[in-house]
């Protein structure tokens, strides 16, 4: 892993992400860029020296000083001790955040995304609203990671991972079981099988689980078969019962994501727990 990005607009949540982030780029090297956005009016224009011209001198005086205070804020929250020995770039931007957020992602080869989305306020809120924070799950080419206001203490010791047979990703799983080796995390693996659909014959299903852990050599995994009225409440409920740490899950683009709609989006808005997805192309 080599570059985290980290959107931030100093509320609470966001230095939850940031402090999730330190601790995965402290057990991997990889550089964490902090990524805040200064809201502007229309007319705002930013040469490629990085100047900004806007209509009202006072405007741009007042957008200067924003970008001289964050910066500053910047600095005083990276001079607390438990940022130390991390690698950090901060990137600030003028103008509509989630535009450009979602333009950045799109240019920037980042290994993963630590977003804050419950409760967000500010800029975030600009950043992670529902049709923005679908955007960047479907546009991200990397893992992106939700994290919720009561994380202040971030660790993975158990990891549930959702599957439903149709949108497993090899490179996904490649992926966590390359967090799974630095973390040493157990990965419960887990299906729901909805009451209002009910399929009689576990046997089979737990059949399938079984050849997905064989399939992808994954290591430390147990396999789950919860029934419940939809998917997301079976989600929830294991994830409580067992008090994992994080859910992870697929979503595919091309099918109307397939598990965003409704599940992912839901467990990413209100889930209190991290919630991890990748985009299966």
């Amino acid at each position: 892993m080599k570059k985290i990005i980290v959107p931030i607009d100093f509320s609470e949540v966001s230095e939850n992400a940031l402090i999730a982030a330190t601790e995965i780029a402290r057990k991997t090297q990889a550089e964490v860029e902090i990524f805040h956005v200064i809201e502007a009016p229309g007319g705002t224009t930013i040469s490629e020296t990085g100047e900004i011209f806007m209509p009202d001198k006072m405007e741009q005086v007042y957008v200067l000083k924003c970008i001289e205070l964050a910066k500053n804020k910047i600095h005083s929250i990276l001079e607390n001790v438990r940022y130390a020995g991390v690698r950090f770039n901060p990137k600030i931007k003028v103008g509509d955040p989630g535009k450009h957020f979602s333009r950045y992602i799109t240019l920037e080869k980042a290994d993963m995304i630590i977003m804050g989305t419950s409760g967000c306020e500010g800029i975030l809120k600009g950043i992670f609203n529902e049709s923005n924070a679908e955007k960047i799950v479907t546009r991200a080419d990397c893992m992106v990671l939700s994290v919720k206001n009561n994380n202040k203490d971030f660790r993975i010791r158990n990891l549930v991972l959702a599957t439903n047979f149709q949108d497993d990703s090899p490179e996904f799983i490649g992926k966590l079981k390359a967090l799974q080796e630095i973390f040493d995390f157990k990965i419960h693996l887990l299906y729901i099988n909805p009451l209002i659909n009910y399929e009689s014959n576990q046997s089979i299903i737990q059949s399938r689980l079984r050849d997905y852990i064989n399939r992808f050599q994954m290591k430390n995994c147990e396999s789950i078969i919860q029934e419940d009225l939809t998917e997301y409440n079976g989600i929830v409920k294991y994830a409580e019962d067992i008090n994992a740490d994080i859910i992870a899950l697929s979503t595919h683009q091309h099918k109307g994501l397939h598990w965003l709609g409704g599940i992912s989006e839901d467990l990413v808005n209100f889930a209190e727990f991290p919630v991890l997805t990748f985009k299966v192309n």
